[in-house]
């Protein structure tokens, strides 16, 4: 209808097309009026039917999306409650054998040895790319790695 209004005269402004528009809607009969009633259900049934699609789709991923979340806290918390209690663990072997030091020997691996330890002991997070340097001058520093808990330096 737009199309045509501005066939009919290409000078009318956006505003006035709409107005025009609406005057000729009202001049319709009510049989004229019928066909574009129908079309209109037809498309209304339609948007029904994609919408209950689209909202069942929507309620599924949502719930996917929850249960996801739940489980990914579950496992950071189990994560961290792990860590918690490895660090724990390694603060009371460290206080509880002070003569035992991981120092790194020739052969590339880490072993025990007997080493006096100082009384306080610092301990450092250092990224993994360290544990192959062994340097002596900080030998009362015990590094500690969350994501390797058991390879200490």
């Amino acid at each position: 209808m737009r199309p045509q209004i501005l066939k009919e005269d290409p000078k009318t402004q956006f505003d006035k097309v709409g107005i025009i528009m609406g005057e000729r809607w009202r001049l319709l009969t009510t049989e004229q009026k019928k066909k574009y009633a129908d079309l209109a259900d037809v498309d209304k049934i339609r948007y029904e039917r994609e919408m209950e699609i689209f909202l069942k789709v929507k309620e599924e991923k949502e719930a996917a999306d929850k249960v996801k979340q739940e489980r990914y806290d579950l496992e950071m918390q189990a994560k961290q409650e792990r860590h918690d209690l490895e660090v724990q663990d390694f603060a009371a072997h460290a206080a509880g054998q002070q003569e035992m030091r991981f120092v790194q020997n020739s052969n590339q691996h880490l072993m025990p040895m007997p080493m006096p330890l100082p009384m306080t002991m610092q301990i450092a997070q250092i990224p993994p790319a360290h544990y192959t340097t062994f340097d002596p001058n900080i030998s009362n520093m015990i590094y500690y790695d969350p994501n390797n808990p058991y390879q200490f330096s």
